[in-house]
């Protein structure tokens, strides 16, 4: 999902009129509403159901949507070039994992299979990556795995807090 190739300005312009916004509903679900901001001409008509999801990805996805939108803003910036490719690339890596994470829910809506209950495995290894190695990029998850192994990636992603907080816990107090 990572490219290190150069993102086009029309892709970047493609992902940054897209702003998310969560709408939770009563049971343990939580619905995704997208708003094409380029289009927006004040009324709702532009608004649009993007996906349903189990409300524990709520928080997550919250961090997810405001790193975009930082993202994007940084994107539209003068930069200088490297900067400017590295940020290009985390932009297009955020909006692949979204879009991977759509079809994967979409499928599970359609099979009937969607639940609170439900996970999604891309955005799970997302959560991995991001709490484990704290950094993306093709070059420190390898330098991680092969530090750690694999199945340091593939643990539940939920449980990083509750093993961050028993080892604060216990060695830092």
């Amino acid at each position: 999902m990572w490219s290190t190739k150069s993102i086009s300005d029309r892709k970047v312009n493609e992902i940054i009129q897209i702003q998310y916004h969560i709408e939770s509903t009563n049971n343990n679900m939580m619905n995704i509403n997208a708003d094409n901001i380029f289009m927006n001409t004040g009324d709702d008509n532009k608004i649009y159901h993007w996906a349903v999801l189990p409300q524990m990805y709520e928080d997550h996805l919250k961090i997810v949507f405001y790193r975009l939108q930082l993202l994007s803003h940084c994107a539209e910036t003068k930069l200088d070039h490297d900067l400017a490719q590295t940020i290009r690339c985390n932009l297009n890596y955020l909006n692949n994992v979204l879009d991977a994470m759509w079809i994967e829910a979409s499928k599970a809506v359609n099979a009937k299979l969607m639940s609170s209950d439900w996970r999604s495995e891309v955005f799970d290894m997302w959560l991995s990556i991001e709490g484990r190695v704290g950094r993306h990029d093709p070059k420190s998850v390898s330098a991680f795995t092969r530090k750690n192994g694999l199945e340091e990636l593939s643990a539940d992603p939920f449980e990083i807090g509750t093993l961050y907080d028993y080892f604060a816990f216990k060695y830092l107090n």
